[in-house]
């Protein structure tokens, strides 16, 4: 009996250590990408770049949340696990009651273990849920930053075609009044575009909030549930 239980704790010590390994290692989202004014606006190529990049930083902020989704799963198996140890505990508990003392010594290196690594698991699941909400405002400035920046910049070369075309002739200035149309049309363009993708990202950021404060959770249900398991077994000892 003292061997088995030595083995558990090794096994649920060494579980808790990938677990929490496994929360650090999630990946952060992607740098945003900063778009290059061309004349009259942006480059189509830089602009669908910039898309491209946003798609990858969803798939990235996708893989980050299936990787918490396994740290949850391994957490379950470990609970599991404890239970059924537990449950050949109990039936073995008849045959050696005489040494109960020393069995509940045994097992309260179990209980700490178990609390230890559970807190351990809930306390990277918040820390990335910070991490993430901290990334996602970061990228949301940026973008926001990004997309007021472009409409001043085409509020400038539009008010410098205007100008240059009141000095002109008025070939000149007919030809500076289509310029500055079309800088205005691409200026437009280039917010819905941006606008767009900020709106894609907010909702991508919120889902993925929503789901890490749900990973954290769900770690502090399982603990709760291996500390009543044990809770009971000790105290079917204590009743003994």
């Amino acid at each position: 009996m003292e061997e088995a239980l030595d083995d558990k704790t090794i096994v649920m010590d060494i579980t808790g250590r990938d677990l929490e390994r496994q929360a650090h290692e999630v990946a952060r989202p992607a740098p945003h990408r900063t778009l290059r004014p061309a004349l009259n606006g942006y480059r189509r190529e830089d602009v669908d770049q910039a898309l491209a990049a946003a798609d990858k930083r969803n798939a990235d902020l996708e893989r980050d949340n299936a990787a918490l989704s396994g740290v949850c799963e391994n957490t379950r198996a470990l609970v599991e696990d404890l239970q059924r140890r537990l449950g050949a505990a109990e039936e073995r508990r008849r045959a050696v009651e005489r040494e109960r003392d020393g069995y509940r010594g045994q097992l309260e290196n179990p209980w700490r273990t178990v609390g230890e690594a559970g807190e351990n698991l809930v306390k990277a699941a918040r820390a990335q849920a910070e991490r993430i909400r901290a990334d996602a405002a970061g990228e949301a400035d940026s973008m926001r930053a990004d997309a007021a920046k472009a409409v001043e910049d085409a509020k400038a070369e539009a008010e410098r075609i205007r100008a240059d075309a009141e000095r002109s002739a008025e070939e000149v200035r007919a030809k500076a009044a289509k310029a500055m149309d079309e800088a205005h049309a691409e200026a437009e363009r280039t917010r819905k575009a941006l606008h767009g993708e900020l709106a894609a990202h907010d909702k991508a950021m919120t889902e993925r909030e929503a789901r890490a404060d749900k990973a954290v959770k769900d770690a502090r249900a399982t603990v709760a549930k291996a500390y009543g398991i044990v809770k009971d077994v000790l105290d079917s000892f204590d009743e003994a």
